[in-house]
């Protein structure tokens, strides 16, 4: 079963993310309410890899992750996404106010993945 271990940073990702699912939100719900963005992205690295956003959390666990807390506009202006995304990406991401995008830097990459909130 060798395709199960390629998930398993997922699942600690969304075991620490209700465990930390208020604080996450509280900063979510700033940017939004503050007009900083209607993009909010959650980064989630086990090493420091992208110094980007602001740190969240130094340790969510399971897993170690660290969480910051950056926008869309932030990845397009440090050329982390490319221009001809932003739109689809948009469309994909719609209400930050009903699901997270959670930018995954794992082992195996870096990934997008949506959860809903609440």
């Amino acid at each position: 079963m060798a395709d199960a271990q390629p998930l398993d940073h997922l699942t600690q990702v969304d075991e620490a993310l209700a465990r930390f699912a208020l604080q996450i939100d509280g900063a979510i719900d700033a940017v939004l309410d503050q007009s900083v963005s209607n993009y909010p992205i959650l980064v989630w690295q086990r090493a420091t890899e992208l110094e980007i956003g602001v740190l969240l959390i130094a340790e969510a666990n399971p897993g170690n992750w660290e969480v910051r807390m950056t926008t869309l506009e932030e990845l397009s202006t440090k050329n982390l996404m490319r221009p001809d995304r932003v739109k689809g990406f948009r469309e994909v991401f719609s209400d930050a106010r009903k699901q997270y995008c959670l930018f995954v830097i794992g082992e195996e990459g870096a990934q997008f993945a949506f959860r809903p909130r609440g």
